[in-house]
């Protein structure tokens, strides 16, 4: 302290206020942890109108009522710590205040002592000449300063002490505050605070809260997505206060109810008018965020799907509660999502005007052009966005929007039209508008198909831990989307000035909605890629669409009490119907898929002057390099019903579909010419053996089906490979069970007969490859049989059993990624000297591996015989242990296929191959069923030159 310091003690040394409340809020955060304590047996056995609820949400709400007695319970437990926290507070606050007085009091007493001090030198002074009056007032004026300082520094340590205290209790409750409630909740208001104590685990309420907060949030968004003129600060602030909200199913149902499609397009033009000068030169990129958060907001208001991190527990709680939620006008949700679905198709071929400048010109956007931008934008930055059911299903009336979009991307020839606005792309461009971009994704963004594609595929924040509702809702939705795509097309194929709303051709073979994607639409029919990514969305759409699910077989009604006046046999009927026709339609994707794969190959390009090869490598194929490595996932299923195609087949025709066999089976359906042109010259398989996707990581090197892709697939004709052999073993595997003799034999050799046409021509297919480009290239096959010894020597996936790496298989196959074809350069200077040993390779190559993986599965089957099945030599029995044989134990068991060593594996192949073993004639019919195959539609060799 500089001086004396006259203040009194209250002045100086201030009291802390007391918290007389304290005692009161501590008091009652126990008395309500208390009464929802007590509550909670009162939740648990709260009763439910059941008649008001059915299905998933019946059970929900079963499982609500216990989960929210656990939740109140958790909660009621957070009250007593900050009551018992407050209350020591304020008893250190008291404690303070008592502390506190004490030091004033001195204080004041030393000040009063030292003013009478002062008093008493200034009178010793008057009466005493020779008194040092300086001195003795500089003395006093010192102890004074030093007790004052004293008395401070007390305080001071009390005061932070107190303060530190204060903290710490203030640490304490906001934690136990912020576990249940987050501060960002609290500040946006009590409906956010309901939508975050109220999670995923209690849907019920938590989506009545989310509904709410909706409710609240839509009409600020609203207004906002409404206000002219727009500027840049209001864009900015508009992604700050409201950009993540619009891909919420609650707030973009809310705002879908106060703003239409139309609203919709025109804010995005106007945010896009906001970055730039009257010189067409950028000021700012908030309009980039802008619309596509726009784009998030038209997919979620017309029904679509979010399942990201942030979203996904909001949308299984929106999936289940949705149809018992009201609108602001009384218009229920599934109401609401039509209007817009309505709205959509509406406004998409609506016309609106790109904003110009001094130096560029107001150019015009169709709806669905804005679409095409806004959402397609949205899809690249969120892959767990997905579009709804209904977008694809037919209203009672017209098309559904889907379909729309691909008619409307015909008849405004689409492709020509792109091409148009790739010349200048920021005469056109609303987000996505950066300069590095490649031409070919420039133009991605201006395909309203594309869009769509991108939208339809299933989202990457499904999996086997996400809540049933969300799976059940993709199911709809793929279900919806198959529905589309296995429809027939209104409209002629041809892209053309002279085809705009022409019908299609009554007279012609109808057409897929299927094929005329993937061979027809876009620049596919002019020698160009009928998409720009080259169909790696379309790819990663069908193979989802027509992947099989569980097999339901029709119902005997022998097996239910009553027949088929049986109610359990009558709902079991229903279920095979319901899934039957949903089959046949995954199953006609599949085969209609391939037919127009093949239809594109078959198309003639030397009409546009730019030849139909280009080193070997047919064009279609080329420009559809990554659906062409979809085309592995999508065959592989299929490869039964395609190898009995193959195999027994009278069916003249180019045509493919599905159809229902017996016991209520379904399968993909081809006829006899289809399935030559598949694996003939310039065939499917072929042109599958052009997928060489790059390795980028060896990974196991005792595993070959652990090996990364940079297309994140096997290549597609060895996954097709691959398939066909598992499935070959796997039906010889089976039939090897049958205990009879005669039954058994004739039934693995028409196992045989069957798939050995398919890998037959596979193999082929390689051959006619290396033969078309001349070069060698036989590494598809060396890699292929390194996977199939390395299947058959661990255990084949047959009969009930798994072997290690069977998933991995399945992964590597079907595993969704973004595909990227690897370029090479083939020679092409020695076709006729290379041809001879392709065809010898692919030879030994099918030989050796049908040959090594029946004789695994005959191994492991439970009946051997010999001499015609007149002697029984089965595992186990006394008379295969008298035989000596190196791979048998004494007891007449056999040692673990896997556990062979390369001597004891040969004596195998000697004894089944021997006259002894009745697998003799099994192997020797595989042999040459498969040397028939080999000459059953070989490419000619070439001529000598």
């Amino acid at each position: 302290m500089s001086g004396v310091d006259f203040r009194s003690g209250s002045s100086a040394l201030e009291a802390p206020k007391a918290v007389s409340s304290a005692s009161e809020v501590a008091s009652h955060w126990r008395a309500t942890g208390s009464a929802l304590a007590n509550n909670v047996q009162a939740v648990q056995n709260a009763s439910i109108p059941t008649e008001q609820w059915s299905g998933q949400t019946a059970q929900a709400v079963v499982t609500e009522i216990q989960t929210m007695g656990t939740k109140v319970s958790s909660l009621s437990g957070k009250f007593p710590e900050p009551a018992g926290v407050l209350e020591t507070w304020r008893g250190e606050v008291d404690t303070a205040i008592s502390e506190v007085k004490t030091l004033q009091e001195e204080w004041d007493s030393e000040l009063s002592n030292y003013c009478d001090r002062v008093a008493q030198i200034e009178a010793d002074a008057a009466s005493d000449p020779d008194y040092d009056r300086e001195a003795a007032l500089a003395r006093a004026r010192q102890e004074i300063i030093s007790k004052q300082s004293d008395l401070k520094s007390s305080y001071d340590k009390k005061i932070t002490a107190l303060s530190t205290a204060a903290s710490e209790a203030a640490k304490t409750i906001n934690g136990v505050a912020d576990s249940v409630v987050p501060r960002d909740a609290v500040k946006a208001g009590r409906s956010a605070v309901g939508a975050a104590i109220f999670g995923s685990d209690t849907p019920i309420v938590d989506s009545a809260a989310e509904w709410q907060y909706a409710q609240e949030l839509a009409p600020k968004i609203a207004d906002a997505l409404k206000k002219e003129p727009m500027t840049a600060s209001d864009v900015r602030l508009f992604n700050e206060k409201y950009g993540e909200h619009l891909s919420n199913p609650y707030v973009a149902t809310a705002v879908a109810e106060r703003v239409s499609i139309d609203e919709i397009n025109k804010a995005s033009i106007a945010a896009y008018a906001t970055g730039f000068d009257d010189f067409g030169q950028r000021t700012n990129s908030s309009f980039e965020d802008f619309n596509k958060n726009l784009g998030a907001l038209m997919v979620m208001a017309t029904g679509g799907s979010n399942l990201s991190g942030k979203t996904i527990d909001a949308q299984a709680s929106f999936d289940l509660m949705s149809e018992h939620l009201i609108g602001k006008d009384g218009a229920t949700i599934s109401q609401i999502f039509d209007t817009k679905l309505d709205e959509l198709k509406e406004s998409g071929r609506t016309t609106y005007t790109h904003p110009g400048t001094h130096v560029r010109p107001e150019t015009a956007l169709f709806g669905y052009d804005i679409f095409a931008q806004l959402a397609g934008h949205a899809a690249s930055e969120n892959p767990s966005l997905t579009l709804s059911a209904n977008f694809y299903d037919k209203p009672s009336a017209g098309s559904s929007v889907f379909a729309d979009i691909v008619k409307f991307d015909h008849d405004s020839q689409g492709y020509s039209t792109r091409l148009a606005k790739g010349v200048n792309p920021g005469l056109y461009q609303l987000c996505g508008c950066d300069h590095n971009l490649p031409a070919d994704k420039v133009l991605q963004r201006f395909d309203p198909v594309q869009a769509a594609l991108e939208l339809s595929d299933t989202p990457d924040g499904l999996d086997e831990k996400s809540a049933p509702i969300l799976h059940q809702s993709e199911e709809n939705r793929l279900g919806a989307l198959r529905r589309v795509l296995d429809s027939n097309i209104d409209f002629d194929p041809v892209e053309s000035a002279a085809n705009v709303g022409k019908p299609y051709d009554k007279d012609a073979e109808p057409m897929s909605m299927v094929r005329y994607l993937v061979a027809w639409r876009g620049g596919a029919q002019f020698g160009d890629r009928a998409f720009y990514d080259q169909g790696e969305a379309l790819g990663d759409v069908l193979a989802d669409a027509s992947r099989p699910g569980a097999e339901i077989l029709l119902p005997d009604p022998l097996d239910y009490e009553g027949g088929k006046d049986s109610d359990s046999y009558k709902e079991a009927l229903q279920q095979h119907k319901i899934w039957k026709e949903d089959a046949l339609h995954r199953a006609s994707i599949a085969a209609n898929t391939m037919a127009a794969y093949q239809e594109g190959l078959d198309r003639d390009n030397n009409v546009w002057g730019m030849g139909d090869k280009i080193k070997g490598e047919d064009v279609f194929g080329r420009n559809s390099a990554h659906l062409r490595s979809w085309m592995g996932s999508i065959i592989s299923p299929y490869v039964s019903d395609l190898a009995a195609a193959m195999n027994n087949n009278s069916e003249p025709g180019m045509s493919a579909g599905s159809d229902e066999g017996a016991h209520g089976a379904v399968s993909a359906v081809f006829t006899r010419d289809m399935v030559e042109r598949f694996s003939g010259k310039g065939g499917l398989f072929e042109d599958l053996a052009f997928d060489q996707p790059k390795v980028i990581d060896k990974g196991d090197p005792n595993n070959p089906l652990d090996d990364q892709y940079e297309s994140g697939r096997l290549p597609a004709l060895k996954a097709v490979q691959i398939s066909a052999f598992t499935n070959y073993m796997d039906e010889a595997a089976n039939v090897l069970h049958d205990p009879n003799y005669d039954s058994r034999s004739h039934m693995v050799n028409r196992v045989t007969d069957k798939w050995t046409e398919l890998i037959q021509e596979t193999f082929d297919a390689d051959a006619d490859r290396d033969s078309a480009v001349a070069r060698d290239l036989d590494k598809t096959n060396k890699d292929t049989r390194k996977i199939v010894d390395f299947i058959v020597d661990m255990g084949a996936k047959y009969a009930g059993k798994q072997f290690p790496g069977a998933e991995d298989l399945t992964k590597a196959i079907v595993k969704s990624a973004a595909g990227k074809a690897e370029d090479v350069l083939w020679p092409t200077d020695h076709e006729t000297k290379v041809w001879a040993s392709e065809r010898d390779d692919a030879n030994k190559s099918a030989h050796e591996l049908m040959q090594h993986g029946l004789t695994r599965v005959l191994y492991e089957s439970p009946y051997w015989t010999e001499r015609v099945g007149t002697v029984d030599v089965s595992p186990g029995s006394e008379a295969l242990a008298r035989k000596g044989l190196p791979f048998v134990n004494d007891d007449g068991t056999l040692e673990p296929y896997d556990s062979l060593t390369k001597k004891q594996r040969a004596s195998v192949n000697r004894y089944f191959m021997g006259t002894e073993s009745d697998f003799h004639d099994v192997l020797q019919h595989q042999f040459e069923t498969q040397q028939d195959a080999n000459q059953h539609g070989q490419v000619p060799q070439p001529s000598s030159k």
